[in-house]
């Protein structure tokens, strides 16, 4: 005998509320506070979006983009094609794949205080 799609939904909802636990947004334990008060904030961000519309139109009115661009090429530097070589490609990958791993172990297990944490400016500033 099969149950209805009711019954199962019934069902997955109510051990979803019975094993529901209390949980933390953004993990952090203390209050923090912005160095300025919120509406010069919110005055500051409409004011950038504002003067991007503005620069936008000022800068980009009756522009025509060309079909062909400017083309570079790299390559042809000798330091470019030292760094693409597959060696040092994959010095460089394992090394970004390690500071990876380092920023998600620093964001399960250390420091809770988020101005101790590198996680905290691996996310927000890098």
């Amino acid at each position: 005998m099969r149950a209805s799609p009711r019954v199962v939904r019934f069902l997955v909802g109510a051990l979803t509320l019975l094993t529901a636990a209390r949980s933390s947004a953004h993990g952090f334990g203390q209050r923090f506070d912005l160095p300025l008060p919120l509406w010069l904030w919110l005055m500051g961000a409409g004011a950038t979006i504002a003067m991007t519309f503005v620069v936008m139109a000022l800068f980009m009115k009756g522009r025509r983009f060309a079909a062909e661009y400017r083309r570079t090429d790299l390559l042809r530097f000798r330091v470019v094609r030292w760094a693409a070589s597959a060696p040092v490609a994959a010095i460089i990958r394992s090394l970004a794949a390690l500071l990876f791993a380092l920023t998600v172990a620093a964001g399960l297990v250390g420091n809770p205080n988020p101005y101790s944490n590198l996680i905290t400016t691996m996310v927000r500033v890098v």
